[in-house]
């Protein structure tokens, strides 16, 4: 619910600075795999799609990309 958070970090990102609010997704899943209680933060606005941050990333086994292909261990 965007309406409840509370937008108090000020973030950088390539197209200016917006806002961010600290959250804790209950589960991220990317097909097979899957972590629970992922650090998250949700931007006001500035961005079209969603990413993958070092809090999801730096959980896995390893990930590597090959093309246009994201390739990811547990």
């Amino acid at each position: 619910k965007p309406a409840e958070l509370e937008f108090d970090n000020e973030i950088r990102t390539a197209g200016g600075v917006t806002q961010g609010a600290y959250v804790i997704l209950e589960d991220v899943r990317i097909g097979r795999v899957e972590m629970e209680n992922v650090s998250a933060m949700v931007l006001k606005e500035g961005l079209e799609q969603s990413l993958l941050g070092m809090s999801f990333l730096g959980e896995l086994y390893s990930y590597e990309f090959k093309g246009d292909t994201l390739i990811i261990r547990q």
